[in-house]
């Protein structure tokens, strides 16, 4: 069976229509898709960000309160004067586990920063 040159063109018309019509539909959806995915990630990364800071706020405010500047001032002086008196002798296993403490709120606080 042979098909007219004049239908031949006309269908194929139509399903070249039919299937930009259908690619455009499908182009709307993926970029609302997209849209929508990059709207949840930016609200998502908001609330993280009002936490975090919200916690460092928090944190921030009971380091730093009136009865904890007065206690470090406190142990300062009261360190000072050991060590003027020649009085301050703390065990070597004080000194590496305070400096073990050190290293690991170095290590923590470079990971919380990224």
């Amino acid at each position: 069976m042979k098909i007219e040159d004049s239908s031949k063109g006309k269908i194929g018309s139509e399903i070249e229509a039919l299937s930009r019509a259908e690619a455009g539909k499908a182009s709307a959806q993926k970029q609302k898709a997209t849209q929508d995915d990059v709207s949840k990630t930016e609200t998502k990364a908001a609330s993280e960000s009002k936490i975090d800071i919200s916690l460092s706020r928090y944190i921030n405010q009971a380091l730093n309160s009136e009865e904890i500047i007065a206690q470090r001032k406190a142990r300062v002086e009261e360190l000072k004067r050991l060590i003027a008196d020649n009085n301050y002798n703390p065990s070597s296993e004080d000194v590496a586990s305070a400096i073990g403490n050190e290293i690991a709120l170095e290590i923590l606080s470079n990971r919380t920063e990224r």
